[in-house]
């Protein structure tokens, strides 16, 4: 049975606003590669001022989205996806739920939820990086350190 996502997520912020967590099955590679779709993902409502890090859950022009806070001013909130060049804003009243279990297939003793605290801003430094130094389109612009005379 599929379920709209307006209904979906009334349903998982409804549960959330009473103080229960929801397990949900994520969609799309926003995340990639802390999250991957299809990873069976735990939230909790939101009951302290989210902190840069942070994985949240919001509404964003009449959609939900899960993004990972690089920036905050107050009740303003700056959030992007791991796997994007693009960020968000909106304000805390507007986030529905905070990411505190990652559950993977195959995984043993939640080792995803460990690598997803502690990968996410090193793996955007990484990124970047490698954009330095290959380029957009993948090809190397530095020479090698085994051609190095």
């Amino acid at each position: 049975m599929k379920v709209e996502n307006d209904i979906y997520f009334a349903l998982v912020g409804e549960q959330l606003s009473e103080g229960q967590r929801v397990r949900i099955e994520l969609r799309g590679t926003s995340m990639m590669p802390t999250l991957r779709e299809g990873d069976v993902l735990t939230l909790a409502p939101l009951t302290e001022v989210p902190v840069v890090g942070d994985v949240l859950l919001f509404r964003h022009c009449g959609s939900h989205l899960l993004h990972r806070v690089v920036a905050r001013s107050g009740e303003n909130l700056t959030l992007q996806g791991d796997n994007c060049y693009s960020t968000e804003s909106c304000v805390v009243d507007d986030v529905v739920g905070r990411l505190v279990y990652v559950d993977r297939l195959g995984d043993v003793g939640g080792a995803a939820w460990r690598q997803a605290s502690r990968r996410g801003l090193r793996w955007k430094r990484w990124r970047n990086m490698a954009i330095r130094c290959l380029g957009r389109n993948g090809r190397r612009r530095l020479r090698p350190w085994y051609f190095a005379a």
